[in-house]
C-alpha cells in the first residue's frame, strides 16, 4: 500500500459507532443486504472514471493512478486538464485569470437556460407549499433506500424519485460559485469528474410548511452530527465502506480520489485553504459529500435545473390532485399557470382552455386562514352569494373557481356606479344571515373569544408601538386613544356574531360587464360584527378624493337591510381606529405602514371635534 493511502488510514477508526467494534458489527449485520448493491455501484462508478482518465491521459497514467503513484505536480496538471475537458478552454481560462465579472455573466446565462417563466412559476409554487429536492450523489447512490427511510421517519412524504445523470451545464448551474473560489483547480475538477461519472438519485419530498427550512437535517460533510443526513447517515455508511473489506481500500481511494487531489491536499503536498482540518474526517469532507440538498430559498433554482417542464407539471399535479377527482378535472393538463396577485398570499391562475382555476398559497409569515376562508365561501355560497366555489383547501393553500370579471379598483369609471352597490347589498345581507358562535379567528367553525370586546385587546399595545417607533403622528394617535377610551364600552352591546370579510375593499369587489359579479379573497375572514368591513372600506378610501362618495354608496347598500344610526356610526368609528392601529403597527411593509399612517392621521382629524 502506498504512502498517500497509509496516511489516510488512521482517520477511519470506528469510534463513531456506538460500542466501537460491536457497533460496527451491528451496523454490518443490519446493512449487509446492501453489499451487492454497494459493490455494483462502486464498480460502475470506477469503470466510468477509468474510461475518462484513459481517454484523457492514456493507459500509463491510469495505471499510475490506480497504483497510487501519481506525484503532486502531476495531480495539479491533471486537474487543469480535467477542467479544460469539462468546463471548456474559454471558461477555464477565465477562471485562471480570475475574470470574475465575465464568469458571473456566463454562469447567469447558463442558469437562465433552465429558468423559463413557466418552470420558475411552478418551482416557486412547489417551494412555497413545502416541496424539497435532494440529490443522492453517485458515490452513495446505492444508499438511496436508507436516505428515503431517514426522511420518512421524520415525517417527510416522498412525492417522486428518479435516476438522473447530470451533465456539465446542470452541474455548473448548481455549483457556479465554486468555480470562482480561490484555487478552484486544486480539487474541484476531481469533484466534477466523480459527480458526472455515474447516475444520481433525485428525491422530491414534502413536509408541513412549518419545516420549510430543513437545513438542520443536512449536517456537515466529513463530520459527526447525529440525526443528520451527512453527519450521521452518510458518515456511518462511508466508514462502513472503508472498514468492511467489501472493497479494497485502493479501489475505494481511486474511485473517490482518482488523481490523488484530496489526499495531497490533506497531506499538505498541494496548497489549500486547510478548511478540511476542522472536520472529523478530512478525506470524507472532500470525497464523500453524499448528498446535495439546497438550503431554504434555493429549491426553486434547483427544481428548475434538475426537472424539466413535464416533470414539474407532474409534481404539482400529484400534490394538488392527490387522487381527488374533484380537483383533477380543473388542473389536469393545464395550458398555463401565472402569478396574478401577491401580498400575504401569492395567487396563481391555472388556465385550461377557457377555464380558469385559482390557487392561493400563503407565505411563511402570513396569518391567512384558509380553513376560515373555505368555511365562509361554502356557507355564503349555500345562501346564494356570488362567491367562488372551493375546490380544495389545506392549511397551506386553497383552490377556488373563477369569479368572472375584475376588481373595481382597476376600473375607476365604475367607482360611483350605483347599481353595483345595490347588487352588492344582497350579498352583504347574507353576511348577517350567517350566525356564528364566538368572536375572532374562526377555529372549528367558531370564534376564539366568548365576548366581542376581547377581540380588541391589542389596541393599547398597537398604540404604544406606533408612538414608541414614531410610525405616525403622536398627537393623532392620542386623539384616537381618547375616542377609544370614551366609546369602547359600547362594544359590549354587540352580542351576535356573523362573518366579517376582514379585507373588504375595492380590490375584492368584482364586476363583469359593468355589473356586480362577486366578492373574493376571504383568507382574513373572522367572526364578529360585519360593520367591521364597512369601517375598513371607509378607512381605505379616507384619503382618496372619491372616498366619501364611494363610502356613501356602500353605506346606502347596507341600509337596505340595516339601519345605521348614531350607535352604529360610533361602532364604525371604533372599528376604523382598530384597523388603523393594526395596519400601521403590524405591517412588515414600510410603504404600507406609511400609507395607513396617513389614513390614521386623517381619521384623527375627522374625530377630533367629536372627542
Amino acid at each position: 500500500m502506498k504512502k498517500s493511502c497509509e496516511n489516510n488510514l488512521k482517520e477511519f477508526n470506528l469510534d463513531y459507532f456506538p460500542g466501537r467494534e460491536s457497533g460496527f458489527i451491528l451496523y454490518k449485520k443490519e446493512m449487509n443486504l446492501l453489499d451487492k448493491d454497494r459493490a455494483n455501484n462502486f464498480n460502475i462508478l470506477r469503470s466510468s472514471i477509468e474510461s475518462t482518465i484513459k481517454k484523457l491521459f492514456g493507459d500509463k497514467f491510469l495505471q499510475k493512478a490506480k497504483n497510487d503513484e501519481i506525484l503532486p505536480e502531476e495531480t495539479i496538471s491533471a486537474n487543469l486538464r480535467l477542467a479544460n475537458y469539462f468546463y471548456g478552454k474559454k471558461l477555464t481560462k477565465l477562471i485562471l485569470e480570475e475574470k470574475i465579472e465575465e464568469l458571473l455573466n456566463l454562469s447567469e446565462q447558463n442558469l437562465q437556460k433552465f429558468m423559463t417563466n413557466e418552470k420558475r412559476t411552478i418551482a416557486r409554487i412547489l417551494e412555497l407549499i413545502g416541496v424539497h429536492i435532494l440529490v443522492i450523489r453517485p458515490e452513495i447512490y446505492h444508499f438511496s433506500g436508507a436516505i428515503e427511510k431517514f426522511l420518512s421517519t421524520r415525517g417527510f412524504g416522498l412525492i417522486d424519485s428518479f435516476d438522473h445523470q447530470l451533465n456539465f451545464q446542470e452541474y455548473w448551474a448548481l455549483y457556479s460559485e465554486h468555480l470562482i473560489e480561490k484555487e478552484p483547480f486544486n480539487d474541484f475538477p476531481t469533484r466534477t469528474l466523480v459527480y458526472l461519472a455515474s447516475k444520481c438519485k433525485i428525491l422530491i419530498f414534502k413536509r408541513d410548511r412549518g419545516d420549510l427550512d430543513i437545513s438542520h437535517l443536512k449536517g456537515e460533510r466529513g463530520s459527526v452530527v447525529l440525526g443528520t443526513l451527512r453527519g450521521d447517515i452518510v458518515t456511518k455508511e462511508s466508514l462502513y465502506l472503508l472498514n468492511s473489506g467489501l472493497l479494497s481500500r485502493e479501489d475505494i481511494f481511486f474511485t473517490l480520489d482518482p488523481i490523488n487531489s484530496y489526499r495531497y491536499i490533506i497531506g499538505g503536498e498541494i496548497k489549500s485553504d486547510n478548511i478540511h482540518k476542522k472536520y472529523d474526517f478530512p478525506f470524507l469532507f472532500y470525497a464523500i459529500t453524499g448528498i446535495h440538498m439546497p438550503d431554504y430559498g434555493e429549491a426553486e433554482k434547483n427544481l428548475c435545473v434538475l426537472l424539466d417542464s413535464r416533470q414539474l407539471k407532474e409534481t404539482i399535479y400529484k400534490i394538488l390532485v392527490n387522487n381527488d377527482n374533484r380537483v383533477k378535472k380543473f388542473i389536469q393538463d393545464f395550458d398555463a399557470i401565472s402569478l396574478v396577485g401577491s401580498g400575504e398570499c401569492e395567487v396563481y391562475a391555472i388556465t385550461k382552455g377557457k377555464q380558469k382555476t385559482f390557487l392561493k398559497i400563503k407565505r411563511v409569515d402570513s396569518c391567512a386562514n384558509f380553513k376560515a376562508e373555505a368555511f365562509a365561501l361554502k356557507s355564503l355560497g349555500a345562501l346564494g352569494a356570488k362567491v367562488s366555489r372551493v375546490i380544495k383547501q389545506s392549511d397551506i393553500f386553497i383552490i377556488t373557481s373563477e369569479n368572472l370579471g375584475g376588481c373595481l379598483n382597476d376600473r375607476p369609471y365604475l367607482f360611483l356606479k350605483k347599481t353595483i352597490y345595490e347588487d352588492l347589498s344582497k350579498d352583504l345581507e347574507r353576511f348577517y344571515r350567517t350566525k356564528l358562535n364566538g368572536f375572532g379567528a374562526i377555529k372549528n367553525a367558531r370564534g376564539e373569544h366568548e365576548d366581542w370586546i376581547d377581540f380588541f385587546d391589542d389596541i393599547k399595545p398597537w398604540a404604544k408601538t406606533i408612538k414608541s417607533r414614531s410610525l405616525a403622528d403622536v398627537e393623532s394617535v392620542e386623539i384616537l386613544e381618547k375616542y377609544w377610551r370614551k366609546n369602547s364600552p359600547s362594544l359590549r352591546g354587540v352580542k351576535k356574531s356573523h362573518f366579517v370579510h376582514g379585507d373588504f375593499c375595492l380590490d375584492h369587489i368584482f364586476a363583469f360587464k359593468e355589473l356586480y359579479s362577486g366578492i373574493i379573497d376571504f383568507s382574513d375572514a373572522f367572526a364578529g360584527d360585519p360593520l367591521m368591513d364597512l369601517a375598513y372600506f371607509k378607512l381605505k378610501e379616507i384619503t382618496k378624493p372619491y372616498g366619501p362618495k364611494t363610502f356613501s354608496l356602500l353605506k346606502d347598500s347596507y341600509e337596505k337591510f340595516l339601519t345605521i344610526g348614531q350607535n352604529k356610526t360610533k361602532l364604525i368609528n371604533l372599528y376604523m381606529i382598530y384597523w388603523a392601529f393594526r395596519r400601521v403597527a403590524e405591517s412588515n411593509d414600510v410603504d404600507i405602514a406609511k400609507t395607513f399612517a396617513k389614513k390614521l392621521e386623517r381619521l384623527a382629524k375627522n374625530l377630533e371635534t367629536i372627542v
